[in-house]
């Protein structure tokens, strides 16, 4: 490769300058600059959040709150990214996004079932139906 990228970095050797500037409202940031495509970026610092958010996470409550990120959400997304091959809608607009989301949870949830079906054949089939409706309009049951 012989042409810098959008970043501005070639195969082996990274060909931007950067340093550190404080700006004239006493803030602090980074300033990366390639100069073969003639660009600089700012990057500021946020030393204030920083702080604040490792004061709110220090505690042990907040610590334990979240732990639970683990086990409740990102799994979740992990699997729909990773497993499910899906990382970026097809379809514009937010009412198009939202139906695109629903059937790729419906998605997940049904391979959930399918897995808990799978581990306790006797105890799940005989007693329980998996019913689904996406918003009154269709329904189906397992």
């Amino acid at each position: 490769m012989s042409r810098a990228d959008l970043y501005c970095f070639r195969l082996y050797f990274s060909y931007h300058r950067r340093g550190i500037y404080t700006r004239k409202d006493g803030r602090k940031i980074r300033t990366f600059y390639c100069p073969e495509l003639k660009k600089k970026k700012d990057v500021p610092f946020y030393f204030r959040e920083r702080l604040r958010m490792k004061e709110k996470i220090g505690s042990d409550e907040a610590k334990k709150i979240y732990s639970l990120r683990k086990i409740t959400v990102e799994p979740n997304f992990g699997n729909i990214k990773q497993n499910l091959g899906f990382r970026e809608f097809i379809l514009r607009g937010l009412e198009k996004v939202k139906i695109e989301m629903n059937l790729v949870s419906i998605a997940h949830n049904l391979q959930k079932i399918h897995k808990m079906k799978r581990e306790n054949k006797r105890d799940l089939t005989k007693n329980i139906q998996y019913c689904f409706s996406l918003r009154g309009l269709v329904r189906f049951c397992i």
